[in-house]
């Protein structure tokens, strides 16, 4: 068998040295050769969605060729997110994105990241003078960002922090040279809310350099926080409670049977408590849930999946909506983003439209019937389908409230849940039957590699707009 030459979340070994201390527990024999490997590169991965290539990794093959802007922007180095991380530098028109880099959650990963930055800036002769960062305060590429900021003559330099799932939406817009507001649905797992949720069902009003929360899913909570990634069970146990309140805890269902019942009310004291359990609007972490409750998986070996196993079990299969509701709540207010320029302190104000209400997409009454599905021994394939089917409904909906309320004909796509074949062969279609055009990934992925273009494109505009206005 031939493979990558790397431990699980690991970047690849490029040095023989490396490769014997590292991989010596999986492999009995190395090959090796006196020719050194100087640069780490990954394989590419792309998906076939409709008769279109989308990429799921861009890495050799495709890094570091650039994406074109649609306008000269200063040189910018953006430090891209926590997962299947990237770098993005700018110049000119071009935006050169790196080639995959991996999860920053480990020693190894943090040292390919640092590495990367010093690689690719070299290469390419450029001397970032702005850079972009996301505002999780715990990601590492924050945190690296920080220590960096620390060593700068600040005066010399801007740094711009980027909200995750706008730049998600930025990344489309950079890919099309588009500068006009749109409504972004970016669909994910997990990115870092302005109000200290966990968002990832997120449909905002866009430009490059500002959003508005237009709507989101409804917040649960993320129970034993970063725990529920690896451990469905736990979104299952929140979105029960959503959807039946106190009963949830007798319901007959596999994914309840998980620990002793002793545990079980300790996990609801602490759910009721909001201990270790903060809110979470995340399409990622419903798809879990779900997965979890027709008992597809209650404990994962690798990202998405449950996620990717309901996506199976739904292929193929033909059912109509579940019953959700939509209801309107105040709109948040988000300001403009802080902005370092030199030694101008500002905040560049939002230019993206708003609207009179938040939507907040409640998909409780869609559990409930997918609970009772299993109890009435109803087939999963259909509770699967029935279930994707759903959610076309109600973004549908979401589009065209969105449309209604801001004139806003143009919708892009991006986050990690459009790797999913049902989502994203079946909506772009039917947005269009409705009347509106859609943007979506051709020359990066999705999914958070493709998040420093984003990160680029956005801080770039916003530096743009603060020197203009200082």
């Amino acid at each position: 068998m031939m493979t990558s030459g790397n431990l699980s979340e690991e970047p690849i070994c490029k040095d023989n040295d490396e490769a014997i201390e590292r991989l010596s527990g999986v492999a009995d024999a190395f090959l090796v050769h006196d020719r050194d490997i100087h640069v780490r590169s990954d394989d590419s991965v792309v998906s076939l969605v409709g008769d279109e290539l989308s990429l799921m990794r861009r890495s050799r093959g495709y890094a570091p060729l650039p994406v074109f802007l649609p306008e000269a922007v200063p040189q910018v180095l953006a430090l891209g997110g926590e997962l299947k991380n990237t770098l993005c530098l700018t110049e000119g028109r071009r935006a050169f994105l790196s080639q995959h880099i991996g999860d920053l959650e480990n020693v190894p990963t943090l040292g390919f990241f640092q590495e990367a930055v010093a690689h690719f800036t070299k290469i390419l002769d450029l001397s970032p003078t702005i850079f972009a960062y996301d505002l999780h305060p715990e990601y590492l590429s924050t945190k690296y960002f920080a220590q960096m900021w620390n060593e700068l003559d600040e005066n010399s330099f801007g740094a711009v922090g980027v909200q995750h799932h706008h730049a998600h939406i930025a990344s489309v817009l950079a890919e099309h040279g588009r500068d006009e507001p749109v409504i972004g649905f970016s669909l994910d797992g997990t990115g870092y809310g302005l109000d200290g949720a966990i968002w990832g069902g997120e449909v905002l009003l866009c430009t490059p350099e500002s959003f508005s929360r237009f709507a989101h899913l409804d917040y649960v909570p993320l129970l034993g926080g970063s725990k529920a990634i690896r451990e469905p069970w736990r979104m299952a146990f929140s979105h029960l409670r959503s959807a039946f309140g106190d009963e949830w805890s007798s319901l007959d269902l596999p994914c309840l049977h998980q620990v002793s019942s002793r545990d079980l009310e300790l996990l609801k004291k602490a759910c009721d408590a909001g201990l270790n359990s903060p809110p979470t609007s995340s399409l990622g972490r419903l798809f879990d849930a779900v997965a979890s409750i027709l008992n597809l998986r209650q404990r994962v070996r690798f990202e998405g999946q449950a996620a990717l196993m309901l996506e199976m079990l739904a292929t193929g299969a033909q059912a109509s909506a579940m019953p959700f509701s939509i209801r309107e709540e105040a709109p948040q207010k988000i300001g403009g983003y802080p902005v370092h320029w030199g030694n101008v302190r500002s905040a560049v104000p939002p230019s993206a439209p708003s609207a009179p209400v938040r939507l907040v997409l409640d998909f409780s009454p869609s559990v409930r019937a997918i609970a009772e599905g299993v109890l009435h021994r109803r087939p999963f394939k259909q509770l699967a389908a029935s279930f994707h089917a759903t959610l076309l409904a109600a973004f549908l909906e979401a589009a065209k409230r969105a449309r209604e309320s801001t004139g806003i004909k143009t919708v892009a796509l991006s986050g990690g849940c459009w790797q999913n074949r049902i989502l994203s062969e079946r909506f772009p279609p039917l947005l269009r039957e409705n009347g509106f055009e859609v943007l979506t990934h051709r020359l990066v992925p999705p999914n958070d590699g493709g998040l420093s273009l984003g990160q680029a494109y956005t801080a770039a505009r916003i530096a743009h707009l603060a020197r203009r206005s200082s």
